[in-house]
């Protein structure tokens, strides 16, 4: 006999959304084991909203399951209470500008990498990068940690104003269940959402990134950093790593940011901290499991789960705008795709270019006018218009506590010192998050008019990514862009093709190691791309000859595209270029392609970029494309062999580069296994011939000496 008995929650008033959470909606009682004590962890939800405390009933009945005799309609109730706890908002954006928790705002013009947060009270950290853009510093990258998950966003290797945005998972192993990766389709904004509900997002563009982060209660009055002690005290800001807090008190504390300012080599950048062991870790992980159920009376069908439930974590959060985000976590997480690799290519990189952070103070005093004639009053003006004529900005002013000029003194000085324009739509950008981030917290804004309270509707209709870059019209969260322009943002010229700059990272002629695994994706970097169906790749094969690079046959083949960013797509031809197999088959050794793109289906096209793919167990190639036959190794029939390494097929064959490279070889000394078997097979054949005739001979000697005795 044995009886299922169900746990059922309440909502919060008029919300879908939970409030708890539950390790199972269902337990099971068992006659031998009635006694038994049953479990059932309960957990608030992590909501990022200001609603209050939430006490909700949670119904204990038995199901139709039941074969014990049990009162009909019996249940028992207990009541749990989901407190609500403040959570913070920080930002570091332009040249950067930072926000602390607490609301203190200054600047950072120095170049070098440093702690943006580092939690007291669990194993949560995030450091950031910054490097030269025009005669100050921009962020350039963001990596976050908690417990064992390292991942970050990067743009920091190569030119400025040349590079990619990319997703690197620096950690080994699988990420931890409720880690989540995504895109938008314009490539440009990137989230990072770990179990604990904090999240990383940055926003890029070719001067590098914004960068926002979030993090739930737990952090409350145990940060330090560049984001400050997150305990709404403005007065301790300015903490430093010796625990002493700076008394400068303009916008450029160098003291304070200096000493969070992390050795070369020493930051999660470069570093993965030691894996931390399972007991050690923080309760979002040693919990891990199936404590994550949602269990509701007014459950659809399929709603309420038993077991396993959701592995997601407690993070469950509402969202204004309406932009879709494309989910990347499993491409990062696979080790096997280009993504996935991109840790061991990075750091193949990073020894090549031996990047060194200069420590410099850079900006300096702005004077105006600038050299350029652009006056302060030009500056302001241009600020405060750019930020009013946002279709938004009416909106978020009837917001309570939104400040639409929150980045108009940092606005106004980005003018100043890059003696141009190209920052103002960042203190756009700045107000709109801000605003955003205000209104989805306070649930007192929220809309009545609908089954289920929802926030208010014009975030999700006037913000649109990037304000359409000024070549379109934001309507319902959608960019509808003016003629000659395109993509999810209205950024890309349609008039004119992609422009390439560089080929698997060389912008004269790019190499890729068949041995590596990833030359079925080349990498293309560049600008103007446009992510959709018309977004192409065209590859034709060519060789050197008198004049350059000649195209072997004049049919160009296209290749599928894979869009990784604005900056950034994979080229993927459906053919195999070089087949490593080892067999007896014609191949070759390396290949030299041209390699185009194009937003037009190939109408028109980019300039061609040429990569040369090549097999490096028997070659090396340089970044002409030329490419030598390695001094211990053999190129044979199209395949390459180690020096020593016998025929696929016939072991009396070796590759024996010091006697010819290009051919098999028959090792000195060495007898042929047929001679072998000869010597080896005709005298065993003898000795055992011989033995078969004794034994012969006996038996039939026995045989005749039974008949003589039987008669």
């Amino acid at each position: 006999m044995s009886c299922k008995v169900e746990l059922k929650a309440e909502r919060a008033l008029r919300s879908r959304r939970p409030e708890i959470l539950m390790s199972t909606c269902a337990v099971y009682i068992k006659r031998e084991s009635y006694n038994v004590l049953n479990k059932v962890t309960f957990d608030s939800v992590r909501d990022f909203q200001i609603d209050g405390d939430q006490y909700l009933t949670v119904y204990m009945q038995p199901s139709d399951q039941c074969s014990a005799s049990v009162k009909e309609g019996y249940r028992e109730r207990i009541t749990v209470q989901s407190r609500d706890v403040i959570t913070g908002r920080c930002t570091s954006n332009g040249d950067p500008h930072y926000n602390t928790y607490d609301g203190r705002y200054f600047d950072n013009y120095i170049e070098g990498d440093f702690v943006l947060h580092r939690s007291q009270n669990r194993y949560f950290e995030v450091h950031t990068r910054t490097w030269r853009c025009w005669r100050v510093a921009c962020n350039c990258g963001v990596v976050v940690r908690e417990n064992n998950d390292v991942v970050g966003v990067t743009m920091c290797d190569g030119e400025w104003g040349k590079t990619a945005p990319r997703v690197i998972k620096y950690s080994d192993g699988n990420f931890t269940a409720g880690v989540s990766i995504a895109k938008n389709k314009s490539g440009k904004r990137f989230t990072i959402k770990m179990p604990s509900g904090s999240k990383v997002v940055t926003k890029t563009g070719m001067w590098g990134m914004n960068v926002e982060l979030t993090v739930p209660g737990d952090d409350f009055g145990g940060t330090v950093g560049l984001c400050g002690v997150f305990d709404d005290d403005v007065t301790n800001d300015y903490t430093m790593s010796d625990g002493n807090i700076s008394e400068y008190t303009r916008r450029r504390p160098h003291e304070f940011i200096s000493s969070w300012m992390i050795p070369s080599g020493k930051s999660l950048f470069d570093k993965v901290p030691d894996k931390i062991e399972d007991g050690l870790q923080n309760r979002e992980d040693r919990h891990r499991g199936n404590e994550n159920c949602e269990c509701f009376i007014d459950a659809k069908p399929g709603e309420n789960k038993e077991g396993g439930c959701s592995m997601s974590g407690r993070a469950r959060r509402t969202m204004g705008r309406r932009q879709t985000m494309t989910s990347i976590t499993e491409l990062v997480n696979d080790t096997k795709s280009k993504l996935g690799s991109r840790r061991k290519l990075k750091r193949a990189e990073a020894i090549k270019r031996k990047r060194r952070i200069q420590r410099e103070v850079l900006g300096g005093e702005v004077t105006w006018p600038t050299e350029g004639g652009i006056t302060f009053e030009n500056a302001e003006e241009r600020c405060r218009s750019a930020i009013h004529e946002s279709p938004i900005a009416g909106h978020c002013a009837d917001v309570p506590s939104v400040d639409l000029f929150l980045g108009l003194e940092g606005c106004i000085e980005d003018i100043g010192l890059t003696d141009s324009f190209d920052l103002v739509y960042v203190a756009v950008e700045e107000m709109i998050d801000h605003c955003e981030d205000v209104a989805v917290k306070n649930v007192s804004l929220y809309s009545d008019d609908a089954e289920e309270k929802s926030p208010p509707s014009f975030l999700g209709d006037f913000i649109c990514p990037q304000q359409c870059s000024y070549h379109g019209d934001c309507l319902d969260g959608v960019c509808h862009c003016h003629k000659d322009y395109g993509g999810s943002d209205c950024s890309v010229d349609l008039t004119r093709p992609p422009d390439v700059w560089f080929i698997e990272g060389s912008e004269h002629h790019g190499l890729c190691d068949v041995r590596s695994g990833f030359c079925r994706s080349i990498s293309i970097i560049g600008d103007n791309f446009l992510n959709s169906e018309a977004l192409k790749c065209h590859y034709e094969f060519v060789r050197m000859d008198d004049q350059g690079w000649t195209a072997i046959d004049k049919n160009k083949i296209e290749a599928d595209v894979f869009f990784v960013s604005f900056r950034e797509v994979y080229c993927q031809p459906k053919e195999t270029i070089l087949d490593i197999g080892l067999d007896e088959n014609t191949g070759i050794t390396s290949a030299t392609l041209r390699v185009t793109a194009s937003n037009d289906a190939g109408i028109t096209e980019s300039k061609g970029m040429a990569i040369t793919i090549f097999d490096s167990k028997c070659l090396h190639c340089d970044n002409t494309g030329l490419c030598t036959l390695k001094k211990f190794a053999c190129e044979i029939n199209g395949q390459c062999f180690a020096h020593g390494e016998y025929h696929p097929t016939n072991a009396e064959l070796q590759c024996l580069s010091d006697k010819n490279q290009y051919k098999w070889s028959m090792p000195d000394g060495f007898v042929g296994f047929t001679l072998i078997a000869m010597a080896i097979g005709i005298p065993i054949a003898g000795l055992v011939m011989a033995a078969v005739t004794v034994v012969l001979t006996f038996w039939l000697y026995k045989r005749s000496k039974a008949k003589v005795d039987t008669i």
